[in-house]
C-alpha cells in the first residue's frame, strides 16, 4: 500500500519585531512625507492666488482715463502697478501707436470726475478723426495733481524700462514751475526715490534742493527695506495689489450695505464765478508765489530749468507736444497782466520754441467762464482744451 504524500506547504515567514527606535524612523518619515506634501499644495496655492491676482487685475481694473489719485498719493509706488499693467495691455494687444499724456492736475483734469477728463475727450477727438476703430491710437494718462518735471522726467525712465515707447508724449508746463524755489515745492515731488534709482546723475544734481525740502535719504536700514520692498516684495501680486485690493473689498462694502457706488471727482466741478471766497483765497502767500514776477532764471541753477533739458534730451527725435497751462483771465487778472510777467512768459514762449518739440501757449485761449479756479477747467474747459491739443498734435512738429 503505497503512502499518501502530504504536501509541503512553505510556512510564512515572521518579520522580527520593530525595536521602539525603528518605529520612530518610520514615523518621522511619514511626517516629513506628509509636511512635503502639504508644503507642495501650499506652494501651489500660493501660486495660483498670485496667478489669479494679476489676472483680475487687468489694466482696466487699475485705470479709467487716469489714476486713481487717493490710491496713488497714499503710496506713489502704486504707479509702478499700472504701469506694469499698461506693458501687459501693450503687449497683450499689440499696441503700435499710443500716446502717452504726463503732467500735474491739469491734465489729470481737477476737479471733474474721470469721465469728464482730457483723457477721456482726446480719445473722444481720435474717435471722431479715426473712423476705422484698427487705425486709432490709444491713450495713457499717467498725470497726477503736484507733479513737477522732475516727477515727469522719472516716469519717463520709468516707462523704458518696461520697454514702453514714449514715441508720443503730451504734457503741460506751468509758469509757477519756473519762479525760484525758496525752497519749496521739490523740483521731484512724489518719485525721489525712483529717481535715485533710475538716474543717479540727475538726483545728485538736483539733491541739495530736495533736502531744502526736507527729503532724507534714510539709514542703512530704511535702504535695505527699500531695496527689499523695490526688487523682491513688490514683484509678489498679494503684496504690489494690496491697495488696490483693499479699495475694491471697501467698494463692494459700501455699495451692498450703504448703497454708495464709488465717485472720483475732486473738488467741487462748479464753475469758478459760482463759488464764492477765490479772490481771497489767491491772495495767500502759497498762491502769490505762482505768480511773482521777478526775472526768472533760464539757466540749469533754475531745477526746473535743468529737469526740462533733461526731458528734451529724453524726447529727443520723438513727437512731444508740450502745453503752457492758461490762468484764468478774469480772476487772476491783476496778477498776470504785470510787464514783470508778461516778460517771463515771453522767456517762456522762446525757450520752448528754441526746443525740437510742438509747444503751444493756452493763455487767453479758452474762454474763463471755463475755468472751475484760476488754474483748473470745467468739465466743457477740459472739451475744449482736448480740441486744441488734438488739433496742434496733428500739425507739423
Amino acid at each position: 500500500m503505497a503512502i499518501p504524500q502530504i504536501p509541503i506547504t512553505k510556512q510564512p515567514t515572521i518579520a522580527p519585531p520593530q525595536t521602539a527606535t525603528a518605529r520612530m524612523k518610520l514615523s518621522k518619515v511619514r511626517t516629513a512625507r506628509k509636511s512635503l506634501i502639504s508644503g507642495i499644495y501650499i506652494v501651489v496655492f500660493f501660486l495660483l492666488v498670485q496667478w489669479g491676482i494679476s489676472s483680475w487685475y487687468s489694466l482696466d481694473r487699475l485705470y479709467h482715463y487716469r489714476m486713481d489719485y487717493n490710491l496713488f498719493k497714499d503710496n506713489p509706488r502704486n504707479v509702478d502697478v499700472v504701469i506694469d499693467a499698461m506693458a501687459a495691455d501693450i503687449k497683450k494687444n499689440n499696441l503700435k501707436d499710443y500716446i502717452i499724456i504726463l503732467g500735474d492736475s491739469v491734465t489729470f483734469s481737477t476737479p471733474v470726475r474721470s469721465g469728464d477728463s482730457l483723457s477721456y475727450f482726446i480719445e473722444q477727438e481720435i474717435k471722431q478723426s479715426h473712423p476705422d476703430e484698427s487705425s486709432r491710437p490709444a491713450v495713457f494718462n499717467l498725470s497726477i495733481p503736484a507733479m513737477q518735471s522732475g516727477d515727469i522726467y522719472t516716469l519717463l525712465l520709468k516707462l523704458d524700462e518696461r520697454n514702453i515707447s514714449t514715441d508720443n508724449v503730451i504734457m503741460d508746463v506751468r509758469y509757477s514751475s519756473f519762479v525760484a524755489r525758496t525752497p519749496d515745492p521739490p523740483v521731484v515731488f512724489w518719485l525721489k526715490n525712483d529717481l535715485k534709482y533710475a538716474d543717479q546723475t540727475s538726483f545728485q544734481h538736483v539733491l541739495p534742493q530736495l533736502k531744502l525740502n526736507g527729503y532724507k535719504e534714510g539709514s542703512t536700514w530704511t535702504r535695505f527695506t527699500d531695496y527689499l520692498s523695490r526688487n523682491v516684495w513688490n514683484h509678489v501680486p498679494m503684496y504690489a495689489y494690496r491697495d488696490f485690493i483693499h479699495h475694491d473689498l471697501k467698494v463692494a462694502y459700501n455699495r451692498i450695505t450703504k448703497g454708495i457706488e464709488p465717485d472720483d471727482v475732486l473738488g467741487d466741478t462748479r464753475p469758478w464765478y459760482e463759488k464764492e471766497g477765490l479772490a481771497e483765497l489767491l491772495k495767500k502767500p502759497e498762491y502769490m508765489s505762482g505768480f511773482i514776477d521777478k526775472p526768472f532764471d533760464m539757466t540749469e541753477n533754475n531745477p526746473n530749468v535743468y529737469m526740462m533739458n533733461r526731458i528734451f534730451e529724453h524726447q529727443k527725435g520723438k513727437k512731444t507736444l508740450i502745453f503752457m497751462s492758461g490762468i484764468n483771465d478774469d480772476l487772476s487778472k491783476a496778477y498776470i497782466t504785470t510787464p514783470g510777467y508778461i516778460d517771463n512768459l515771453k522767456k517762456l514762449d522762446a525757450f520752448f520754441a528754441s526746443q525740437p518739440v510742438n509747444y503751444v501757449n493756452m493763455q487767453g485761449v479758452i474762454s474763463s467762464k471755463l475755468f472751475s479756479d484760476h488754474t483748473h477747467y470745467t468739465k466743457e474747459g477740459y472739451q475744449q482744451l482736448a480740441g486744441h491739443l488734438w488739433s496742434s498734435w496733428n500739425q507739423k512738429q
